[in-house]
């Protein structure tokens, strides 16, 4: 199929071609003035395309727990679709499988159990679509190399699990970090586009080579 349609400054951005469709990056501003946001550091849209393509779904959130990941699942809920919250922590509205959300503690750098939960569970039986969120969030919660072989293991095994498992919708965040913020060095040209990768910590490197994957897996796909 074709490649993905990457444009860091509007937010989810979409991988054509039949028969997987992956959508890659939700990041840094809204996709459009209607679609669901995520307040905090970062704005973050959910792209209509996830949300309305096929009607109501069941979906499976990594880092469900987390600040961005609690925003998207009360969204996502909010709008009628069945969610599953993979996370190595329960949070309060998720907390075990027989809550509202049900909640399954995975450790998503393990392919097995990323490929059983992406599986589905008791009460949601069948994942139509996969929005990876689990990451180590800033180059600050973590040593550079911790926060490189997480954040790589885990997007790759999330990716690679969906694939294997025929689930074509995907979304995942990236960072406004592989243009180069905060810009301590200034940037080669103005205004800054696409073209202009320059990731300048282990994290942003990683967010980097998640977007080369997601290429990958939409071609192999």
């Amino acid at each position: 199929g074709e490649g993905p349609a990457v444009n860091r400054s509007t937010g989810c951005q979409t991988v054509a071609g039949p028969p997987c469709h992956w959508l890659v990056r939700a990041t840094v501003r809204s996709w459009s003035r209607n679609s669901p946001r995520i307040e905090g550091p970062y704005s973050v849209a959910l792209s209509p395309v996830l949300l309305k393509l096929s009607g109501l779904m069941r979906i499976a959130v990594t880092g469900g727990s987390g600040k961005a990941g609690r925003v998207v699942v009360h969204d996502l809920i909010e709008n009628g679709h069945d969610v599953l919250n993979i996370d190595r922590a329960p949070s309060n509205e998720s907390f075990s499988p027989e809550a509202p959300v049900p909640y399954l503690s995975v450790d998503v750098t393990d392919f097995g159990q990323t490929l059983e939960a992406l599986s589905g569970v008791e009460g949601l039986p069948r994942i139509d679509a996969v929005v990876h969120l689990a990451a180590i969030p800033s180059p600050a919660h973590a040593t550079p190399d911790q926060v490189f072989r997480t954040n790589i293991t885990s997007t790759y095994t999330v990716f690679s699990a969906a694939a294997r498992l025929g689930i074509k919708r995907v979304v995942w965040a990236s960072s406004e970090t592989t243009l180069g913020l905060p810009f301590e060095r200034p940037p080669d040209y103005a205004p800054v586009d696409e073209a202009h990768l320059y990731p300048e910590a282990s994290y942003a490197l990683s967010k980097v080579l998640g977007e080369e994957m997601a290429r990958q897996f939409s071609r192999w796909s």
